[in-house]
């Protein structure tokens, strides 16, 4: 799946691909709409509330 991050998105992403995690990632989006274009699955911002965490340690955020 591709996605094109700004702002505060790209900064938290850049964040943590800089913190030296060796693991992979797990990442949870909340508040996204799917949309199909041009026959991929695009990503987009949902009424301003869409959060992004990575490799979550709390189990209740999910």
């Amino acid at each position: 799946m591709e996605c094109a991050l700004f702002d505060n998105y790209a900064h938290e992403l850049n964040d943590f691909l800089g913190s030296g995690n060796k693991d992979g990632a797990v990442v949870v989006l909340e508040f996204v709409r799917l949309k199909l274009y041009n026959g991929k699955i695009v990503l987009q911002n949902f009424m301003y509330g869409t959060k992004m965490f990575f490799n979550l340690e709390e189990a209740n955020v999910i």
